[in-house]
């Protein structure tokens, strides 16, 4: 049998390429050579030389120049084949590249101090750097449609449309569940940190959990259901005699190859615990990330950074998922995937940025209530797996011995009586 290192090998199946688009699917890497080299000699001849722009202005136009060569060649090498073709391997490919890119940006603003984090993000967009105001969503808690109303806005459905799509990407509703009540327990205990953290009862659990995190939950393992079902025959579009089936067809291209569904096998085995908690730690990680970065780096909610953010975190995370999963269920799989690899990275040099920015930022004390709430949820999570995995089943094989001794004992004497 074949050897699988890598996650190139891990993954069975190769998309048949259609005819009628074949032309996307051929390597064009010298072309994209010729066109980048003339890209950057028009660039070199028509840069003014009588007035000159600033240091930091041509620093940053050379930096984005260069972060765009970097996406050219993420383009057609980077990655290899991972585990989604559809629409087409190179978008993926893209992906990856922008994780990488992004990760170093993220690496270089980690070797900043927090005023020049904020200095560089005003070079970028001049509208930034500026203290944003502190907001608490706690202010009139009463259960009346006058303090409902307002907090009914556009995050609202961001919040739905973020919980259906990581159901999608985690296909697990328990684990979906855990995280979002998770979620929640994280802004009751860091409510001293970060103000907006502060909500009234009925907007962490009736909109937050039981609204939106629900609805999108459910609405995102239907979704799974139906995708786990639909039969998927790929023709090419010349083969399709009708219109509709050829523009069937062609939005066909646009869904996924092939549906897996996932069984993480949370509290079967002690290999699914540790990955599940894995996942849930990361999802936890990602979202607060979120809020403290734009505290920490004065960036609005509104601003495209923050949607930026969040729309490449979901691309990250689609592939990274898949390949954790194989990873961690298929034994011939001995390498993490490369999605998983980047993403992972992502999220702990966001947290360590974060923890390197909120040093003297934070100086109320932990209340009491939190460290005690969270010191009995670590001692469950060690006490569960220990008793779960290792203590129930001596126990149960124990006692299985000692059912199978007495019923030996019994027939024994039933044998003896016979006689």
């Amino acid at each position: 049998m074949k050897k699988i290192t890598s996650f190139d090998d891990c993954y069975a199946y190769r998309d048949p390429i259609d005819p009628t688009i074949q032309f996307l699917y051929r390597p064009y890497s010298i072309t994209v050579l010729v066109l980048t080299c003339a890209g950057l000699l028009l660039s070199a001849l028509y840069s003014p030389l009588s007035n000159p722009p600033s240091m930091a202005v041509g620093l940053l136009r050379g930096l984005g120049v260069a972060a765009l060569v970097f996406l050219f060649v993420g383009l057609m090498f980077l990655g290899g084949k991972g585990p989604f073709i559809r629409p087409h391997p190179a978008i993926w490919r893209l992906v990856l590249s922008l994780s990488v890119l992004y990760l170093m940006a993220l690496v270089t603003v980690l070797f900043l101090s927090l005023d020049q984090a904020r200095q560089l993000l005003r070079y970028i967009d001049e509208s930034l750097g500026q203290e944003l105001p502190e907001k608490s969503y706690a202010e009139d808690c009463s259960f009346t449609w006058t303090a409902i109303r307002p907090q009914l806005d556009i995050f609202v459905v961001a919040h739905l449309v973020g919980w259906y799509v990581r159901a999608l990407i985690l296909r697990d509703e328990w684990i979906c569940w855990i995280v979002s009540v998770m979620f929640e327990a994280c802004e009751y205990s860091l409510q001293h940190q970060l103000p907006n953290f502060a909500e009234c009862w009925w907007d962490h659990w009736l909109l937050d959990v039981f609204g939106c995190n629900w609805l999108g939950i459910w609405l995102g393992m239907r979704t799974c259901a139906y995708l786990s079902m639909q039969p998927y025959r790929w023709r090419s579009v010349m083969d399709i005699p009708d219109l509709s089936g050829k523009l069937g067809r062609t939005i066909a291209q646009f869904t996924p190859h092939s549906w897996q569904s996932f069984d993480w096998a949370t509290t079967r085995t002690f290999k699914g615990y540790l990955v599940s908690l894995l996942m849930v730690a990361f999802c936890l990680l990602s979202d607060l990330n979120a809020f403290y970065l734009k505290y920490l780096l004065w960036i609005p909610p509104p601003h495209p950074f923050n949607l930026l953010r969040l729309i490449l975190h979901a691309l990250m995370a689609a592939p990274a998922v898949r390949e954790v999963y194989q990873y961690f269920t298929d034994p011939q799989c001995k390498r993490l995937g490369a999605h998983a690899w980047t993403c992972m990275a992502v999220i702990c040099t966001e947290t360590i940025i974060c923890l390197k920015f909120a040093r003297g930022q934070f100086t109320a004390p932990w209340p009491r209530v939190v460290i005690y709430a969270w010191s009995i949820g670590l001692m469950f999570l060690i006490i569960f797996p220990f008793v779960k995995f290792y203590l129930y089943p001596r126990i149960s094989a124990n006692a299985a011995v000692v059912v199978k001794k007495k019923k030996g004992t019994r027939n024994k004497r039933s044998n003896v009586k016979s006689e």
